[in-house]
């Protein structure tokens, strides 16, 4: 599609996940059957997991509720093990914010002042690190590292990647980048509610609320957590891989 695609076209955007993982629309998971068809798929595909059908909805049901109420449009998760019983290992998030009121604020260089980078000083410590990278939806703002957060007054430490980038209010030319240097699966076809093996899709909302700046519609930032900080270099390549097939789409959502 050309440059002068008009606003509303860039309405999607796409990632692809490992095809192991669950992904789903928050607002269709927590309004329609979409969570039972999904699992209800991965069974036909491998029914040994019939007797975990109750657990597995049960813990996509929590993560959609939770992701809902932090305001995110799109989810993915993996499994500790297959059967679902083991908790998670990792979950992908994606939010679409208005951005800042200035229209300076939008820019990558902008949004990457905005954040401070953070060096371990002891073994185990939080470490966070900042930087600007290319990805198939443009340039971006990676902030990594191994973050701490209270729960319950509680330190709990999760290995975070966010992938900020401006949402383009037309779709713009695809940006070729060298393939991530990380496990093939990493960027396998992920199989979506109707087994379809279909890419993670979701629908970026355009327009009232979207910040209102010249040349962009807010802001894009694609989360991915895990508790395992033990792994954190291991997760940290599978997460880039992940972002790094962020792109956009201008196709309309299929119903």
């Amino acid at each position: 599609m050309s440059a002068a695609a008009t606003r509303a076209a860039v309405s999607r955007f796409t990632l692809r996940v490992p095809d192991s993982w669950f992904e789903f629309d928050v607002w269709r998971a927590t309004r329609t059957g979409d969570l039972a068809r999904l699992v209800d798929a991965r069974i036909a595909k491998y029914p040994r997991l019939r007797p975990y059908r109750a657990t597995l909805l049960t813990l996509l049901r929590e993560l959609a509720e939770r992701a809902e109420r932090q305001g995110a449009v799109y989810c993915a998760t993996a499994t500790q093990d297959e059967e679902g019983t083991g908790g998670l290992v990792a979950t992908l998030l994606v939010f679409h914010t208005p951005g800042a009121d200035d229209p300076a604020g939008n820019t990558v260089m902008a949004i990457a002042g905005q954040v401070s980078a953070a060096v371990c000083t002891e073994p185990g410590e939080p470490w966070r690190t900042v930087k600007i990278v290319t990805v198939p939806a443009g340039e971006a703002v990676r902030v990594q590292g191994v973050e701490r957060h209270l729960v319950d007054g509680v330190p709990f430490e999760t290995v975070t990647m966010q992938t900020l980038v401006p949402v383009p209010t037309t779709v713009p030319v695809p940006t070729t980048i060298p393939a991530p240097a990380a496990p093939a699966e990493s960027v396998e076809r992920v199989d979506g509610p109707d087994g379809g093996g279909a890419g993670a899709s979701a629908a970026v909302a355009s327009g009232d609320g979207a910040g209102g700046t010249e040349g962009t519609d807010g802001v894009l930032n694609v989360v991915l957590t895990s508790p395992h900080t033990a792994l954190a270099e291991e997760l940290l390549d599978l997460f880039g891989a992940i972002s790094d097939t962020l792109t956009w789409s201008p196709e309309s959502p299929s119903i």
